[in-house]
């Protein structure tokens, strides 16, 4: 049974003050206990015994509501810390997963198990932290504080304690172990239902225009039907622990009382001492019996931790790996008989022989499939290439940083990502350090016709697909990365709008490194050379004749003549 993560536990050196002040708030509320009976015994036999009048036995009774207090303040305390501690724990795990997230590709990971990882994952660590981590430290103080006050003044009573509390520990055990399968079954039921609840959600205007959304009724239902039962094995095993636990410290209490109430009949034991010892049996269980209860806690924290963690090594492996990166203003990037499959299909690339010089425009063309968006995602480091090499200033790509080779690269997908907010902070999404002249510049270059500060929606949902495909390029150039990697960029855009991208490719962007996939025979007109590629295959390279820059208000002529000229491949040369 696997009560902790090594990983959990390094996360404590960053609260570590909060932790140690729950820890011993806790103890010092299981101090305050001891006191608390020793005073109680005090005032008990002193009344019924010696005749203790009310003034005489004040102090006693004020030490005692003092007792009380301070045990109140201190489990406060115990809350008020464990809370903080967690709080900040669960803030520096998901910035820093969230940040390492983006060193993926998109899509790389199911959006709604991300989703419950980041949300239900991280708060279930609260309780691992804030509850489980000091009710630890007081399941082992308090019991041993107790038997040291016990067992100099009622040996028998100390020794049924002592030989009562491993069966607690022995029944936790037990019970952990099965708690631990269901609650592992539990969370992947969850993170499968939330996966694919979210898919659903998001494709439902798709399912509905093809009739197919009823359809997902019965896998819904189905997968609901796992998490219930899951739920259900979960809770059966916690009430169970619970149950175990009560009866075991109920007739372990029971014992001490028999034998307590037997000495006291027959004056073996003073009154003072036997109450006192009373009074604390109950709470040599209490602490253990939280810590069962908070074991279960500990649980639900331990199933995500399991792929929180996943998630921030792979990312850090991906960060941590090769050397300082090359600059690209200056070091060639040379593709050397790449080959690239992916699992369950063909091959996508077979044998690409390129090289991009620094501050050259090249121009992917080709059909739909031909393997032009794969090899900018090899170019990004999402993939890594089946069969032969990558190099960047002759160095091979896999030998590099790959998070300092892309802190040089601006990358536009075919469909850009879009987040709720304005036009202005999905500019700035991954730099919002950007002045706000140079956002509004790039809005402009990107010919974007929309206030910086109009909203978007979710997933640009308020945009149509031409606008959506502008504020990616305008958040790409605005960037001003050295090398620039537009996938389709002229994607739901008119020939007037392609018309100003070959204008920044002759302005703004000369002298930065262009890869750009397109369909577009203006976009390929004004690149430098031309690289198609059919079935993964690359079938010529040819140099472009460049056209003479251009005004935007030229737009309508390219559109009359532009497509013709390109058919009949006058601008290839």
């Amino acid at each position: 049974m696997r009560t902790f993560d090594p990983r959990l536990l390094a996360r404590v050196a960053a609260v570590r003050r909060h932790l140690v002040v729950a820890g011993a708030a806790g103890v010092g509320a299981g101090m305050l206990t001891l006191v608390q009976a020793a005073l109680l015994a005090h005032v008990v036999a002193g009344v019924f015994l010696r005749g203790l009048s009310l003034g005489a036995s004040l102090p006693w009774l004020m030490g005692l509501v003092l007792a009380f207090c301070g045990r109140a303040a201190a489990t406060w305390l115990v809350e008020v810390s464990g809370h903080r501690a967690a709080s900040e724990v669960r803030s520096h795990l998901r910035m820093e997963l969230a940040g390492r997230l983006l060193a993926r590709p998109l899509g790389a990971e199911r959006t709604g198990e991300l989703v419950h990882t980041l949300a239900g994952g991280m708060d279930a660590l609260d309780a691992y932290y804030s509850r489980y981590l000091p009710q630890l430290v007081a399941a082992v103080a308090v019991p041993l504080a107790v038997l040291g006050w016990t067992a100099p003044r009622d040996h028998l009573s100390a020794g049924i304690m002592a030989l009562t509390m491993p069966l607690v520990l022995l029944f936790m055990v037990l019970i952990g172990i099965a708690a631990r399968q269901s609650t592992d079954r539990r969370w992947l039921a969850l993170s499968i239902l939330s996966a694919h609840l979210l898919d659903v959600v998001q494709g439902l205007p798709t399912l509905r225009l093809f009739g197919r959304a009823k359809a997902q009724q019965e896998t819904i239902e189905r997968v609901a039907e796992q998490h219930r039962l899951a739920t259900m094995a979960t809770l059966r095993d916690a009430f169970l622990s619970s149950l175990v636990l009560e009866l075991v410290a109920m007739v372990s209490t029971a014992m001490v009382a028999v034998g307590i109430g037997l000495r006291l009949a027959y004056g073996a034991l003073d009154l003072e001492t036997g109450l006192a010892v009373l009074i604390l049996t109950p709470e040599v269980y209490l602490p253990l019996r939280r810590l069962g209860t908070q074991y279960h806690a500990s649980m639900d924290a331990l199933a995500p931790a399991g792929r929180i963690f996943e998630l921030l090594e792979d990312a850090a492996a991906l960060s941590a790996s090769g050397g300082a990166a090359p600059d690209l203003k200056r070091d060639v990037i040379r593709l050397e008989g790449v080959r690239f499959a992916y699992p369950n299909r063909g091959e996508v690339l077979a044998g690409i022989d390129l090289e991009l010089r620094p501050g050259e425009h090249v121009a992917l063309i080709g059909p739909s499939g031909a393997g032009k968006s794969t090899l900018l995602s090899l170019l990004l480091g999402f993939e890594t290439p089946s069969a032969g090499l990558i190099t960047v200033g002759g160095r091979p790509m896999t030998e590099l940083s790959i998070l300092e080779l892309r802190a040089q690269i601006a990358w536009l997908p075919q469909r850009p990502q879009l987040f709720a907010g304005t036009v202005d902070s999905n500019i700035r999404f991954g730099d919002a350090s950007l002045p706000a002249d140079r956002v509004e510049l790039a809005a402009g270059l990107a010919g974007l016709d929309l206030s910086l500060q109009a909203q978007v929606g979710e997933h640009g949902r308020l945009l149509s697909g031409g606008q959506r495909q502008r504020i990616g390029l305008a958040r790409a150039v605005a960037r001003g990365a050295l090398l620039l990697l537009l996938d389709e960029p002229a994607a739901h855009l008119d020939r007037e709008a392609q018309a100003r991208i070959a204008a920044l490719l002759h302005g703004p962007l000369r002298g930065t490194t262009v890869l750009l996939a397109t369909h577009s025979p203006l976009l390929t007109a004004a690149c430098q050379r031309a690289v198609t590629l059919e079935e993964g295959r690359m079938v010529g390279v040819a140099e472009v004749l460049q056209v003479a820059m251009w005004p935007a208000g030229c737009a309508a002529c390219w559109s009359r003549f532009g497509a013709g000229l390109a058919r009949r491949s006058c601008w290839v040369r």
